[in-house]
Parts: structure tokens; sequence; C-alpha cells
């Protein structure tokens, strides 16, 4: 893979109990660029960290991976590690020298769910450093 930028995702599956759901869609005067950054800006701010810039390089990527999850919605890193409820996501949003983002979602086949996943340069996140 890419390894010039992190392979870290965050992945929000969310499932639907009947056939019939409609999944809520986004509001329309935001950008998907924002919808991504807003959230993750706002913690940044409360921690008086710099926001995260929206990298089109990275959008692709993550575009690319959440495109090879539609058919599954797997829960896997683009690395190709299993889903770890202590990969550290919150750490990775948080991390200092992160400078930019890029997001996906798709909708999953079949109704599955939504996979959504952000890829994050510089890469962090490392073990025994603290994130800010």
């Amino acid at each position: 893979m890419h390894t010039w930028y992190a392979t870290i995702s965050i992945f929000i599956l969310l499932v639907s109990s009947t056939h019939g759901a409609i999944t809520k869609r986004p509001k329309p005067h935001l950008s998907s660029a924002n919808q991504f950054m807003a959230p993750q800006n706002a913690v940044r701010a409360s921690l008086r960290l710099r926001p995260l810039v929206w990298d089109a390089k990275l959008e692709r990527y993550a575009q690319w991976y959440a495109n090879q999850r539609r058919s599954d919605c797997a829960l896997e890193h683009s690395n190709g590690t299993l889903w770890d409820e202590e990969c550290g996501h919150y750490t990775q949003i948080v991390w200092r020298e992160t400078k930019r983002i890029g997001c996906a979602r798709v909708d999953c086949f079949g109704g599955r769910g939504v996979f959504m996943t952000c890829n994050y340069d510089p890469p962090g996140n490392y073990i025994g450093e603290k994130p800010y």
C-alpha cells in the first residue's frame, strides 16, 4: 500500500434492523469534506491544536479503499489488520503533527450499512508517544 501517508482508518458501520430503513443523508449545504472535518477539528480545537486541512490525494486513497469494502463492509484497516478497539482512532485525530485528512464513505451492498474511512498525514499514533 501507500506508505507515504497514514493508513489509519475510522470505520463506522451502521446496521439497519429493517429492510425498509432510510439512510439519513448529509445536509446538502455542507460539503463532504466539511462533514468529516468539522467534528474532528472541533475536538482538535478543544485541545488548542491546529485544524486539519482536506487533502485530495488522501481522499482518493480513502475512496479507493472504501470501494473495496463496499461488497462486504468488513471492518478491516486498509493496511490489512483486523478491526481492533485499541487502534487509537481518537489519538490519530488529535495527533499534534498530523496536518492533513482525506475521507470517504460508501453505502454497502445489500443494505449492510455505511462504511466510512479517513486517512491522515503525516501519520502518528505511535506507541509510547503522547499525541499532544
